[in-house]
């Protein structure tokens, strides 16, 4: 049954499903206590499973350490758990919030939003949003709470063909070859891969010039009073080092003249 059942949540119940105690073993490692988590932990973790064991092939890296391996099972469980807790209490808010706005005037609604509670508009509007959807297909939801909100923000107003295209258990291969899964994106990945998959290139956002130019002019500032110091300690750095740093701070200078035609 859905946590949330049909129409907005109300009281403690929506969350008493999603209250998890945690035991830790010597010899295994953590282990969830409820029964609804253990179930869990035996079907749907099993993207975290794949991607936290050692791959096929010669171990290298982090792989060939078990109690590393068994620690990474442990953090993605306790991620997992963590924001299905927080895909829960989202959509209880937002059953809530939607009710709200159901029963104030355009102007009411607004003077509430910026008054009443602690959100801005985009997150009141993605809390409704995924409550909205919990209400409309309970089932989804609940199988992909274990994402987090931020990505079921994103998922929410995608088709859903694309939505089960890019939660499927297979890895999601990126035109630059990488491959994960949807539980291992970032979200900045994970908004990469929505763009891909429905063919659109979606640019990474980039910061207004005057600030990358506010920047440029801290950082010399601060390289200023290095070379002041180090002027001031002359005696304590080697004739190479100094070099080496000329050097570097001549090439800085050169890619910028050729950037600019200077």
């Amino acid at each position: 049954m859905c946590p949330w059942g049909t129409g907005a949540p109300s009281g403690p119940a929506v969350f008493v499903k999603s209250e998890i105690i945690f035991r830790f073993e010597p010899a295994e490692g953590f282990e969830p206590c409820h029964a609804g988590a253990v179930a869990r932990s035996r079907t749907a973790p099993a993207r975290t499973r794949r991607l936290a064991s050692p791959t096929t092939g010669p171990l290298n890296g982090w792989q060939s350490d078990a109690r590393v391996v068994a620690l990474t099972r442990e953090i993605n469980t306790l991620q997992r758990d963590a924001a299905e807790r927080v895909v829960n209490a989202v959509v209880a808010i937002g059953g809530r919030i939607a009710e709200v706005r159901a029963r104030l005037p355009h102007g009411q609604w607004q003077h509430w939003v910026a008054e009443a509670v602690p959100f801005t508009a985009r997150t009141v509007t993605n809390y409704m949003a995924l409550a909205a959807w919990a209400e409309a297909r309970p089932q989804e939801v609940e199988r992909l709470a274990w994402l987090g909100p931020s990505k079921l923000y994103l998922l929410a107003g995608l088709p859903l063909a694309s939505r089960r295209r890019l939660t499927s258990s297979r890895a999601f291969t990126f035109a630059d070859g990488r491959e994960k899964t949807v539980g291992m994106m970032t979200v900045p990945e994970f908004i990469e891969a929505i763009g891909e998959e429905r063919g659109l290139a979606i640019a990474p956002a980039r910061p207004p010039i005057g600030r990358v130019l506010g920047k440029m002019r801290h950082r010399i500032a601060g390289l200023e009073a290095i070379v002041e110091e180090l002027g001031r300690r002359r005696a304590e750095v080697g004739e190479q080092e100094a070099l080496e740093m000329r050097n570097e701070l001549v090439e800085l200078v050169e890619a910028l003249d050729g950037a600019f035609g200077l």
